[in-house]
């Protein structure tokens, strides 16, 4: 496995001119972009840069921020989801429902932009200690054999697999959890340049699912919040139906990912079935060491 330094440093770089001047204004993708690239750097963190070196700080600033800027990114979701809702005999409900979600994003992108000015000047410094690093350490690695560094991310994604191998059952309780995993590993598969392009594009279609259904399901439950429970409410009603649908395809496709790349299935051999991202993983931490 062969790293791309670029690829780690790029989304660093990125951050750090955001957080310089964030605007108090910002569009949906602005925010959307922010959100992914918080939690790339963090999966980074987790297998790259050692916790130990000063990181700490670094990782609860960008935990935070991204906590924040989710929770607008949320409220863009939903406007867009209810937006698609069109009720003829349900308008009030359709404008009340808006209209909250609307007072919502308003609120807390005030909250995300306070939060990224006062956290600037740490985060910039942060993000400035961790590139330098992350140059220190791909230079210590060019200067040696063992392949340390492959190892380390190699380590993680493994682990990760395996977390994912690991859960016998999936339901409502534990379906978006499992999706924090998926997105973890896909960021880290996503460092290498050689990286297994089936299985990175499969986690991706597993993340979306799940992600889909997870805004569905919350969208339903703010509704059910403005509208009082107004259970007569045909807008309440194609929310459930669709969250139920979305859940039913989430479920599918992570099925079909767990299957057929982490050999789940009880009647698949290894002749007929492609082999495990479990075991390619461990072929190139073995080659790497």
């Amino acid at each position: 496995m062969q790293l791309d330094e670029a690829r780690i440093r790029k989304p660093l770089q990125k951050l750090r001119k955001t957080v310089r001047k964030f605007p108090r204004k910002s569009r949906p993708e602005e925010i959307h972009k922010l959100r992914t690239t918080t939690r790339r750097i963090e999966a980074m963190l987790a297998a790259v840069v050692n916790q130990a070196d000063g990181t700490r700080g670094l990782s609860k600033s960008l935990r935070s921020l991204r906590r924040r800027a989710g929770k607008v990114r949320d409220m863009d979701v939903f406007i867009g989801l209810a937006s698609t809702l069109k009720a003829a005999s349900d308008d009030e409900c359709e404008v009340r429902l808006l209209e909250g979600l609307s007072v919502k994003r308003f609120g807390q992108a005030k909250k995300l932009h306070s939060s990224a000015q006062q956290e600037s000047r740490k985060l910039r410094r942060g993000l400035k200690k961790c590139l330098q690093d992350i140059e220190g350490q791909f230079r210590k690695s060019a200067d040696r054999t063992d392949g340390a560094l492959e190892a380390s991310v190699m380590s993680r994604a493994l682990q990760l697999s395996k977390d994912l191998r690991s859960t016998a059952r999936l339901g409502r309780n534990n379906l978006h959890d499992y999706r924090l995993k998926v997105k973890e590993l896909r960021y880290v598969l996503q460092m290498a340049k050689d990286g297994d392009k089936p299985f990175v594009e499969a986690l991706g279609e597993v993340k979306d699912a799940i992600g889909e259904w997870h805004d569905w399901l919350e969208l339903t439950a703010i509704a059910t919040e403005l509208l009082d429970g107004d259970y007569g409410c045909e807008l309440l009603r194609q929310l459930k139906e669709t969250t139920e649908q979305k859940f039913d395809h989430a479920l599918s496709v992570t099925n079909e990912m767990r299957n057929k790349y982490l050999n789940l299935s009880r009647n698949s051999s290894a002749k007929r079935s492609p082999k495990g991202a479990i075991e390619s993983i461990v072929a190139a931490a073995a080659v790497a060491a």
